[in-house]
């Protein structure tokens, strides 16, 4: 994680992100959330999503407050269809 002021740059290097991978990614965040009110996740090298790595997500964001947004980017394909279908693509900003 690299942070810059109040914004915060995630890069996934796992090809899946699965429920045994959240707990890891939880910990990373909430150790690196305080202050921050934008989270920019890197999905280049991620080529599935689960319900508890979306869920990761959204407790980053309701972590943050009212103020907090979550990026993600470098969406490939596959999970840009899961993120559509689950409707994260209307909560989250997909670049």
């Amino acid at each position: 994680m690299t942070k810059a002021g109040r914004e915060v740059t995630l890069v996934l290097r796992g090809r899946r992100l699965c429920a045994d991978d959240v707990p890891e990614l939880e910990m990373e965040l909430k150790r690196n959330l305080d202050g921050v009110t934008r989270l920019v996740i890197d999905m280049g090298a991620v080529v599935y999503i689960s319900s508890a790595g979306l869920r990761a997500f959204l407790s980053a964001l309701h972590a943050m407050g009212e103020e907090g947004s979550v990026t993600l980017r470098n969406v490939g394909e596959e999970v840009r269809r899961i993120l559509n279908i689950t409707g994260f693509d209307e909560i989250f900003t997909i670049e």
